[in-house]
């Protein structure tokens, strides 16, 4: 009797691991089908006071038209264009397939792009009451994770925003926003001295959110209202997702990277010509023109691919360096004074999804191995 109900726990077993390994590649592969990086559009709806036009159209096939007059036209190709009436769960839906991988293992990266006053961090964050991708990727996951009965997941949380080209932890326990350090062995890429928090529910991640948002560096310029203040930083949520499979002993070692890129300007339409806001302009400029030329050199193919040249780039490598599944959203509005912003955002995610990185790898390790 002992051998027999040995013998059918061990086929329970192995019949458990290779249908959880089934699982895992069928819906894996259907990312990797899709491409390692999909680039959405998302067009934000314009305040009364905006020159809107509907020089902007979405064919419903990821294609976007930019009609610049009666005969000139611009086409761009993305994996999906929300139109302006598109909800924060209507992002969140057509990405939300993304998030399960990073608790299988792999690093996902989402990040948000566009200039000053697109959307982005509304996108990302969301006001109170519409949360953003934030918010709901966190939640999925939690949701995901408490509903595998046999895997024991540990989650923590990082708030880091780059500001004039400093790292700066937004949860230190100090309330002095301290520094921390960006260091490199060999490929890999590690924060030290950024503090961790472990996230067991949804109250918990709340927390660490809303005391990263205390932090975070904002501001006014010209290109603003007056009623609203726009970052002056790149913030960069991550979330540290580490399972232990109770049978197999598996562990997996996945990471979820949500980046609002603070929004491009032009120096001359923001009305900044010195002082802080001016320095603060510079850097995200220098900053987004590196990535955009991470982009190119990944797009090429070439052998040297520029990660250091600033902190953003940096931090970034771990999710563009072909060991990653990345989801970049582009923010533009109608307004008219924006046209060659707006072209020039679409110019860069048209750009990005051409960049083909490679298969995801997985980090996972077998109890055999450990």
């Amino acid at each position: 009797m002992f051998y027999e109900q040995n013998d059918r726990l061990l086929e329970t077993q192995a019949f458990y691991r290779l249908e959880s390994q089934q699982r895992r590649l069928t819906y894996n592969t259907l990312i990797e089908l899709r491409g390692n990086i999909r680039v959405f559009c998302r067009i934000r709806p314009m305040t009364n006071t905006a020159a809107e036009s509907n020089w902007l159209s979405a064919n419903g096939n990821g294609e976007l038209c930019a009609y610049l007059s009666n005969t000139a036209k611009r086409k761009f190709q993305f994996d999906h264009v929300f139109h302006v009436d598109a909800s924060q769960e209507d992002i969140f839906k057509e990405i939300s397939d993304i998030i399960a991988s990073s608790v299988d293992g792999y690093n996902v990266c989402i990040m948000a792009y566009g200039q000053t006053g697109s959307g982005k961090t509304y996108t990302m964050e969301g006001p109170p009451g519409k949360p953003g991708v934030n918010i709901l990727s966190i939640r999925e996951l939690l949701r995901i994770i408490n509903e595998r009965h046999k895997v024991s997941f540990e989650l923590s949380m990082s708030i880091l925003e780059i500001y004039n080209e400093n790292v700066v932890d937004l949860l230190s326990s100090t309330n002095c926003c301290d520094t921390v350090e960006i260091r490199h062995t060999g490929s890999a890429v590690s924060i030290v001295g950024a503090t961790w928090v472990k996230v067991r529910n949804e109250a918990d991640m709340q927390h660490a959110i809303s005391l990263g948002q205390k932090g975070r560096h904002v501001a006014e310029t010209k290109l603003n209202s007056s009623r609203h203040v726009h970052s002056r930083s790149h913030l960069i949520v991550s979330v540290c997702v580490v399972g232990t499979d109770s049978i197999s002993g598996a562990v997996s070692r996945g990471q979820l990277t949500l980046c609002d890129l603070a929004g491009s300007e032009r120096v001359e339409k923001s009305g900044i010509t010195s002082g802080e806001r001016f320095n603060e302009a510079t850097h995200i400029n220098l900053s987004l023109s590196a990535l955009a030329q991470v982009f190119v050199a990944l797009r090429n193919n070439q052998l040297h691919i520029p990660y250091r040249n600033t902190k953003l780039t940096q931090m970034l490598q771990p999710c563009l360096g072909g060991d990653a599944k990345t989801i970049l959203i582009v923010n533009v509005t109608t307004d008219m004074n924006s046209i060659s912003e707006t072209l020039s955002t679409l110019q860069f995610g048209a750009s990005a999804r051409q960049v083909a990185l490679g298969p995801a790898k997985a980090h996972v390790t077998n109890a055999c191995t450990r």
